[in-house]
């Protein structure tokens, strides 16, 4: 079966839900890109999963470049957090590892955080 099928959103569409997603998920806390991705394959079912990380991934690269996301080396162990550089930020997002939980729960592990000027546009609706 091709993608879409009739009733399901194209990919622009999964974009702008994909960002409105994270910009949600991350308005109150640092989030994993796991977490963006099981939220968005729960929403999304229909869509295989390889279609939504790439989603995710280009949603994400999109709302950091526009101030609305941070990402950041999240280190458990010493509860700090480090900016990614952006100049990293597409090597990053397009790492395996990253959007898998952690083996290791106190290993450092990218996360992202919406904004100030991401919680303004989540709130006003974009």
């Amino acid at each position: 079966m091709a993608y879409p099928a009739a009733g399901e959103p194209d990919a622009f569409d999964l974009i702008l839900a994909a960002e409105d997603e994270a910009l949600d998920l991350g308005a109150d806390d640092l989030f994993g890109l796991w977490e963006l991705l099981w939220s968005l394959q729960t929403r999304f079912p229909a869509v295989p999963a390889t279609a939504l990380r790439e989603v995710a991934a280009l949603a994400l690269r999109r709302l950091f470049g526009q101030g609305r996301v941070t990402l950041v080396w999240w280190d458990p162990a010493n509860d700090r957090a480090t900016h990614v550089d952006p100049a990293e930020v597409a090597t990053v997002l397009a790492d395996d590892a990253n959007w898998r939980p952690p083996e290791d729960a106190d290993a450092p592990h990218l996360r992202f955080i919406t904004t100030a000027v991401g919680r303004t546009a989540l709130s006003s609706g974009r």
